[in-house]
């Protein structure tokens, strides 16, 4: 059974993208495009790994980040557009690692396939 991957992100398309190729690697991805499905997904699934963006509406994203990690004890990967969580002095153990939107879908990839061979959780 492939590796699961919940992708919580609120943009479709980028939503898709992600998917897709994540899909073509041999990964089983699910989508959800607010905090609320993510969470009910990570019930329903047990994912092996979240990826998410935290600027998600009406959920503060560290939060949400330290809820799914105590909920799942998974691996947590963000993408994101804001500067103060790409400050590396303030990473908090609530995730793995961040990755700055735009972002390049190899490299996402990459970080997947490293986390879940060498899972830091």
């Amino acid at each position: 059974m492939p590796p699961l991957i919940l992708f919580i992100d609120n943009d479709p398309a980028i939503a898709r993208i992600v998917s897709y190729n994540l899909e073509m690697e041999g990964f089983e991805v699910v989508a959800a495009g607010d905090a609320e499905s993510g969470l009910s997904l990570s019930l329903t699934r047990s994912p092996d790994l979240v990826i998410l963006d935290p600027n998600l509406p009406r959920v503060n994203g560290r939060e949400l980040c330290a809820h799914l990690r105590r909920r799942l004890g998974v691996p947590i990967i963000v993408l994101t557009t804001r500067p103060d969580w790409l400050d590396l002095e303030t990473i908090p153990p609530s995730y793995d690692s961040i990755i700055a939107k735009p972002f390049s879908l190899a490299h996402l990839v990459k970080k997947v396939k490293g986390i879940l061979r060498h899972p830091c959780a």
